[in-house]
């Protein structure tokens, strides 16, 4: 008999976390475990009609809240104990786990499995004492290195706890300190290299000569500001590029403003948000790929951006930098790595690339190959099932 995953993503799907979608089409299309998403809203159409055909979108609602105050007489042992792991500083987590216990018990599921080392996962922990059920987490970057709650806690009653990279694992370790750390699991997220095939339907075109593109959410960590630094300064050596970046966020007034000042709009253009159909034919259109990635004063990284591994299995060399855990997949093997805020750098990396064509096939050639190896999808959704049924 299948095991039930009811998996938590408050979010979903969301543009930035296409890989959350593609894990949920793989356990589903894999069918070694019966696989139910519980989630409050979306942000984006779903890819793919497997992850959106075991989708439920559920909210609190009051009655639903009323009908959860039945655990505290049911199981007022599990509710207590719960309360006593959350704690008082978390009392607004605690209230809604309990209410979240009526949701997600109506799934009948033999694990809660949530994404995110945050508060999601701080639910989801409530919700697991009090329902005697399993719990497995999958943690990421930002999640782990901003924003981690009650680590020692999650680490202590969950089955296992996956990451994406050895940047967020290692400091999870730090957090974790203590605990029995060899439930901690290094489990890349995979790709399926069909999603990046030429598109059917073309309905976007080649900018220009020397077309660099890059897919990057407008926040500090990606760097972008030194990108415009970087366009500028190719501009004034007389090198023909033009730079897409696919993404919004919340610098995009600033950084637009920042090109508009420095007369940048024919070399350089902020597209906004992009839905993946045109990133995808971006990718068969773009010669160079850049992403300038910071690690930020408050700790906030990338992980192993699934943006770079996309533009490795594009075949295009690739400019970046050494933050967060890049280095993991990126060396100066396989890529052009760059110092952090360097715009100096940036320009002179993306110009040696442009002029030295074999140089490019070179690393595209071995960054597509490291990409096969280290994101396969069947691999990814295999090792995670294995955690699930042994």
């Amino acid at each position: 008999m299948q095991k039930k995953i009811l998996m938590f993503i408050p979010v979903f799907p969301v543009l930035s976390e296409t890989f959350i979608e593609r894990e949920v089409d793989g356990l589903v299309r894999s069918r070694k475990v019966d696989v139910v998403v519980v989630a409050f809203r979306k942000t984006v159409d779903f890819r793919s009609k497997r992850a959106k055909g075991v989708t439920v979108y559920e909210r609190l609602s009051i009655t639903e809240a009323f009908k959860s105050l039945r655990f505290v007489f049911q199981r007022p042992a599990r509710v207590l104990r719960a309360f006593r792991v959350l704690g008082l500083g978390h009392l607004y987590p605690f209230l809604k786990s309990v209410g979240y216990s009526q949701v997600f018990s109506k799934q009948n599921p033999d694990y809660i499995y949530s994404h995110f080392l945050s508060e999601p996962s701080t639910i989801a922990l409530g919700v697991s004492i009090i329902l005697n059920v399993p719990l497995a987490i999958s943690a990421h970057a930002r999640d782990v290195l901003e924003y981690p709650d009650l680590v020692k806690e999650k680490v202590r009653h969950a089955k296992f706890i996956t990451f994406c990279n050895r940047n967020a694992l290692e400091k999870a370790k730090e957090l974790a300190k203590g605990e029995d750390t060899s439930k901690l699991k290094l489990t890349y997220h995979g790709i399926d290299i069909s999603d990046l095939g030429s598109p059917n339907k073309i309905s976007v075109k080649k900018p220009g000569k020397n077309f660099i593109f890059s897919i990057a959410r407008l926040e500090e960590k990606k760097g972008i500001e030194y990108l415009i630094g970087a366009s500028q300064m190719l501009k004034e050596r007389k090198v023909p590029h033009v730079i897409y970046v696919a993404g919004g966020g919340p610098l995009f007034e600033t950084l637009d403003e920042e090109i508009r000042k420095l007369e940048l709009q024919s070399n350089i253009v902020l597209l906004g948000s992009t839905p993946f159909e045109d990133v995808v034919q971006y990718l068969n259109l773009a010669d160079y790929y850049v992403l300038p990635a910071i690690n930020t004063e408050s700790g906030d990284a990338d992980g192993i951006p699934n943006t770079l591994i996309e533009a490795a299995l594009s075949k295009l060399p690739i400019v970046t930098t050494t933050a967060g855990s890049i280095s993991e997949f990126l060396t100066s093997d396989n890529a052009l790595i760059v110092a952090q805020r360097h715009a100096t750098g940036l320009a002179d990396a993306l110009e040696t690339v442009i002029n030295d064509r074999e140089l490019g096939e070179s690393l595209s050639k071995k960054a597509f190959d490291k990409a096969l190896e280290m994101f396969n999808l069947e691999n990814n959704i295999s090792e995670l099932e294995d955690l699930f049924l042994n």
